[in-house]
C-alpha cells in the first residue's frame, strides 16, 4: 500500500539522519509538509490534499515520537493561505516570503534549542 511504502520510506529516512548526525537523534529534526491545497493553485482537490498531508505527517510524528526525534509542525501555517492571500506566492502555489517568515518563526525556536543542547 502507499501508506505502508510512504511510511518506510519515511522510517528509512529518519534512520539515515540519525545514524549520520554527529548528535544522533538528539540533533535531528523533521518538519511537517506544508499543505498546498490551501493555494489557489491546489484548491479544486483541496480534501484529497489535506487527507494525505495529513496521513503523512501522522505517520512522520508517530515515527519521530518512536525514535525519539523532534516533529515540528508547519502545516497549520501553511492552512493560513486558505485566508490570506498574502501568504501566497504570486504563482499561486508557492509560499510567499512572509509565510517562509512564518515557517522559520515556527522552527527557529526548537531548533535552537536543539543546538544549544550541544554546547
Amino acid at each position: 500500500s502507499t501508506q505502508s511504502r510512504s511510511s518506510a520510506a519515511s522510517d528509512v529516512y529518519k534512520r539515515q539522519a540519525i545514524k549520520r548526525c554527529k548528535h544522533e537523534r538528539s540533533g535531528v529534526f523533521v518538519v511537517s509538509i506544508p499543505d498546498y491545497g490551501a493555494t489557489p493553485f491546489g484548491r479544486s482537490k483541496a480534501e484529497k490534499i489535506q487527507y494525505e498531508i495529513d496521513k503523512y505527517n501522522s505517520i512522520a510524528k508517530e515515527i519521530c515520537a518512536e525514535y525519539e526525534v523532534k516533529f515540528i509542525n508547519i502545516t497549520d501555517i501553511s492552512r493560513q493561505a486558505k485566508k490570506n492571500t498574502l501568504l501566497v506566492a504570486n504563482d499561486k502555489l508557492h509560499p510567499s516570503a512572509m509565510m517562509y517568515k512564518l515557517w522559520t518563526k515556527e522552527i527557529s525556536h526548537p531548533v535552537f534549542e536543539i543546538i544549544a543542547a550541544f554546547k
